[in-house]
């Protein structure tokens, strides 16, 4: 890729970040993960509540998170979550469930631009995620099994010469500030051992912590139980479409849907890629990305790894990553691809954002 050419895409880029995100397409199609759908998919009140003292916008895995959250903290809240189409169908319906936190190569980039203290906070933020979503899933019972949400080996396999020795110094880098990390982390160039993991033309690989999960799963149970306590109010199919200020001490926001009004004490926006759509000052701070996903069934005779570990191939620019159903089916689900595609699938991924 040449310098115009470089020079051309970001221009483009740019052009799009700073555009309107608008409100998610209403018909979209129905991903893999989301077959069959949960009971409560479309689920709403026969009329609008008039009132909330908090009102959420959004009900993928920010959403459900925040009413959890909020709920432990006092179970008395009266919430309404509203979602523009089915419930769970947005970025957090429509993924391969991949927990994976590379600290050694984030960290070295962290530390450089915001400091060591600041990259550190950032680091163990990140790290801590895995055992937050296992302890919930043991926290659901025999319910939290559908979500699949298990501790995995994660490979990390680079394939260009240069990324692999960077590699290694950022590994280097992240365990100097982190000594209680150096055991959960290896280093592998042997090429006999890089074959037994299945890895063909890597200049190496780390190895440490990831786990996986069935997001659409995980995350309907828990929002299936707090639905069941009468904890929160889910209205589908019910976009937000503005949110004003009103002088009212009590309900100071007005939240205008598709099918009518709800004054509420707070608002929380978990959209996401639409959050700048009702947030116009974050507009080209936070946007759509539409990644690669696919689901590709395998012989009888491919090696079932899914119970056990999770892959990543890096490359000199991008990265993809590869999770395997731990079920009899062993279903290898691969993710990634936006940076390889360059700059040939540019058109796509504009048609493809818009029906997110």
């Amino acid at each position: 890729m040449n310098v115009t050419q470089n020079a051309s895409i970001w221009k483009t880029l740019a052009t799009r970040l700073n555009r309107d995100p608008g409100t998610p397409v209403l018909d979209p199609t129905i991903a893999f993960w989301q077959d069959p759908p949960h009971h409560f998919a479309q689920r709403a009140s026969p009329s609008l509540p008039k009132e909330a003292e908090i009102v959420i916008i959004g009900s993928g895995i920010a959403g459900i998170s925040t009413a959890l959250h909020l709920l432990r903290r006092d179970s008395s809240l009266n919430i309404v979550m509203l979602e523009a189409r089915n419930a769970i169908s947005g970025a957090t319906g429509r993924n391969g469930g991949h927990i994976k936190a590379v600290p050694w190569a984030d960290y070295y980039a962290l530390k450089e631009a915001f400091g060591k203290e600041s990259a550190m906070k950032v680091t163990k933020f990140r790290l801590a995620h895995l055992d937050a979503m296992v302890a919930e899933a043991a926290a659901l019972g025999e319910a939290g099994k559908a979500g699949l949400v298990r501790r995995l080996e994660g490979v990390s396999a680079v394939y260009d010469k240069e990324a692999w020795d960077f590699a290694k110094v950022k590994l280097d880098a992240f365990l100097e500030d982190f000594p209680e990390e150096r055991d959960k982390w290896t280093i592998c160039e042997d090429e006999s051992e890089l074959k037994g993991l299945g890895l063909v033309n890597a200049y190496g690989c780390i190895k440490g912590r990831s786990g996986a999960a069935w997001p659409y799963r995980f995350l309907g149970c828990i929002l299936s139980q707090m639905l069941d306590h009468g904890q929160l109010i889910l209205e589908t199919h019910t976009a937000a479409e503005e949110v004003q200020r009103n002088q009212a001490s009590c309900h100071p926001y007005v939240v205008q849907t598709s099918r009518g009004v709800v004054s509420a004490k707070h608002v929380i926006h978990c959209t996401n890629a639409h959050a700048a759509h009702l947030l116009p000052a974050l507009k080209g701070k936070l946007w759509p990305l539409r990644g690669q996903m696919t689901v590709q069934s395998v012989p009888p005779e491919f090696p079932r790894t899914g119970a056990t570990r999770s892959y990543s191939a890096i490359w000199a620019t991008g990265f993809d990553y590869i999770t395997q159903s731990p079920a009899e089916d062993g279903s290898l689900y691969l993710g990634g691809g936006f940076f390889r595609a360059v700059p040939k699938k540019m058109k796509t991924w504009e048609i493809q954002t818009t029906a997110l």
